[in-house]
This record gives C-alpha cells, sequence and structure tokens, in this order.
C-alpha cells in the first residue's frame, strides 16, 4: 500500500516521566506502534479534554520530569495548538508536552493490560532469535468493512496521525457492539491492517465465542468504536 501523506510536520524534543516512558514503550510494544504515536494519541486526548494552566500547575508539582529529551515529529495541527498553549501559558514546548503526556500515562490503571510489560517468550532450543521473530511477525490482514467505516477510519487516521493498524487494534480493545450494527447494504471493501499477536488471538476467540466470523466481529468493534467512542474520538457524524 502507498504511504499515507501526512503532511507538514515539526521536529520537537519532549520531556517525560520516568513511568510515563516505561508506560508509553510498553503499550507502544504491545499496540505494536510507535512510541510517537502513543505519545500523539495522549496528547491529542488531553486537547480534547481542555487544558488549564491550574492543571498544568497541578501537574508541575506532582510530576518530576527526566532531564533526557526525547525526540518526535509533531503534525501541524498539534505544533500549533502547541504553540498557542505555551505562548498563553508562558510554558517551555518540552515541558508542556511532557506534563501533558505523563500526566495521562501516569493516570492510567495499573491494571491496564496495555501498560503491562509482556513477558519474553523463551526461544526454543535450536531456533535463532531471528527466525523466531520472523515467526511472531504479525502478517499483513485483509478485513471486509463497510465502505462508510472504511472512510471514517481513513479520516481519523489522517485527522489523528495514527496507523490504521492502531484504529483497529484500538477497536478490538474497546469491544464489539452490543448489538447489530447498523450498516446498510452488503457492500464490503478491503482495508489492510496488521495486529499485535495477542489482540489477534483475542479477536479470534471473541468470534469464535459468539460464533461469528473474524470480519463481522472485527467490523463490529471499529463500528462501536466509533459509535461509543464518538466523544471521546472528537468524531461527527455526516
Amino acid at each position: 500500500m502507498p504511504r499515507m501523506n501526512r503532511g507538514k510536520t515539526q521536529r520537537l524534543s519532549i520531556r517525560l516521566s520516568q513511568i510515563a516512558l516505561d508506560r508509553i514503550k510498553n503499550a507502544a510494544e504491545n499496540l505494536s506502534v510507535s512510541r510517537a504515536s502513543m505519545i500523539m494519541y495522549a496528547l491529542g486526548e488531553q486537547f480534547e479534554k481542555g487544558i488549564t494552566q491550574q492543571q498544568l500547575l497541578t501537574l508541575e508539582n506532582k510530576i518530576v520530569l527526566k532531564d533526557q529529551h526525547l525526540a518526535i515529529s509533531v503534525p501541524k495541527h498539534l505544533s500549533e495548538k502547541i504553540e498557542r498553549y505555551t505562548t498563553d501559558f508562558d510554558f517551555k514546548k518540552n515541558v508542556f508536552v511532557g506534563l501533558l503526556v505523563s500526566g495521562y500515562f501516569e493516570d492510567l490503571s495499573e491494571d491496564s493490560q496495555v501498560i503491562q510489560k509482556k513477558p519474553k517468550k523463551e526461544v526454543p532450543e535450536g531456533e535463532s532469535s531471528d527466525n523466531q521473530k520472523k515467526k511472531r511477525k504479525n502478517p499483513n490482514l485483509t478485513l471486509l468493512i463497510h465502505p462508510l467505516l472504511k472512510e471514517k477510519v481513513n479520516e481519523l487516521a489522517e485527522e489523528k496521525f495514527f496507523t490504521k493498524s492502531f484504529i483497529i487494534a484500538r477497536a478490538i480493545e474497546h469491544g464489539r457492539f452490543k448489538g447489530i450494527p447498523d450498516l446498510p447494504g452488503a457492500k464490503r471493501e478491503l482495508l489492510s491492517y496488521t495486529l499485535p499477536e495477542d489482540t489477534y488471538k483475542e479477536a479470534v476467540k471473541q468470534a469464535d465465542l459468539l460464533g461469528v466470523s473474524l470480519h463481522f466481529y472485527i467490523e463490529s468493534c471499529v463500528y462501536n468504536l466509533f459509535v461509543s467512542g464518538k466523544k471521546l474520538l472528537e468524531l461527527e457524524s455526516k
């Protein structure tokens, strides 16, 4: 598939807390996305909730940022928001972003599976670690999905700087729609994606438990994400 044009970006160095760094690393590995994607996700959610100076001051007193900097590429629309907030609140960009992102990840429940470090599997005797990695590598998959949902996935990927695979994985984590998705018409289109091994196995398990096809189950999860998660993701119905 051709690489999606994400538009102009700006390089930004940020400081994060050790707790946030560890949780971002684990979440990125568990969801098969980059650390930058997880940071953008957290930052976007914080912006959606709204930022106040009192909130920043509270975070500043609560969170200890490391001296080390982490460089990321920020899409233009987020860079402009950061510029406005830092000017209004008189904060350095690296501290402003670091406090918001660290606050988001430190507030996550320790029971959340997405931030748990997955134990490494032992490599069978006689099998190299490279071969084991290839075996565990997530294959390219295709999803038969309603055109309206495919369009929404594409729009969200472009708007939020996410990969489509991340959105599908997030939808499965969010859960299926409790009912029959209101998707008129039998036409379906193909959407290519990959999934972390654990996420894929969970989707297969749930589809089997329900007695439905994997495609139907995942499509139901994607539908549910855009219905019940509409406020969270700032999605607008057409």
